[in-house]
């Protein structure tokens, strides 16, 4: 993983500590993001995004828009595999929030701050 200085404040991130993150590290940079990033078990499939568990914190399920996420796994999907995803993604009208928490917390250890080409290389690859 090609990353930059990333020192997560907390060790669990909600919905705002996420926010907070973001405000910090990448509203200065167009380039830069927090990704979302590690082993999940996929749950269920909506027409909107995939719903999944965090295999290091099972109590955690998250919701992540189809056409934003990677599974970095071939077809046909092992039970548990990582993804790859921006949490937030800035756009022309604003930000896009791609990575939703349904219950629970997201540890840090699933959290890297990243440059844009780091996340379209793999999503050229898979």
């Amino acid at each position: 993983m090609l990353g930059f200085e990333f020192n997560p404040k907390y060790d669990l991130y909600d919905e705002n500590c996420l926010q907070e993150e973001y405000d910090e590290h990448c509203s200065h940079d167009n380039q830069v993001r927090i990704f979302f990033q590690g082993p999940v078990l996929h749950v269920d499939q909506k027409t909107t995004g995939a719903i999944y568990v965090l295999e290091e914190e099972e109590s955690c399920r998250i919701k992540v828009a189809n056409m934003t996420h990677v599974r970095l796994t071939d077809f046909p999907y092992p039970d548990t595999f990582d993804i790859i995803a921006p949490v937030i993604d800035r756009r022309l009208w604003g930000q896009k929030k791609v990575v939703r928490i349904l219950d629970g917390l997201i540890p840090s250890s699933y959290l890297h701050l990243n440059a844009i080409n780091y996340y379209l290389e793999l999503r050229r690859r898979y």
